[in-house]
């Protein structure tokens, strides 16, 4: 697909300040043309009730509500915050900022609802 100009970035650094998962790792982000997966490096030890594997994080595009660009931390790195319809919130660093700008333009395009740089129509979005 043309949106998506990094499919796969390395070494990306996480923040969740979510209770009872994992808050702070580092892992590999995949772009897909439907979900934003975050997939953590080192193994986690919790273990969910559910059979949902707690190494991975699968965000669909249109439950993203807020995407934001700060500017660089001290140490250099790239942030991207995001904010979803479930009012979660999570803090992607990159160590390159052309990495950070290629996912903030590809996340924005693939979650726009309505026409965007290839006129897509709400008609032709998949419904699930």
């Amino acid at each position: 697909m043309d949106t998506i100009r990094i499919p796969k970035v390395a070494d990306v650094q996480i923040y969740r300040p979510v209770k009872g998962a994992q808050t702070r790792g580092s892992g590999t982000l995949h772009l897909t043309a439907h979900h934003l997966i975050y997939t953590y490096s080192a193994p986690s030890a919790i273990q969910p009730e559910s059979g949902a594997n707690p190494d991975e994080m699968w965000v669909p595009y249109p439950l993203i509500n807020h995407l934001s660009r700060p500017p660089q931390t001290l140490q250099g790195l790239s942030p991207l915050s995001f904010r979803t319809r479930t009012f979660e919130a999570f803090v992607l660093y990159f160590a390159k900022d052309s990495d950070a700008l290629q996912v903030f333009d590809t996340v924005r395009e693939l979650t726009v609802v309505g026409k965007s740089a290839l006129n897509r129509a709400i008609e032709h979005l998949d419904p699930f």
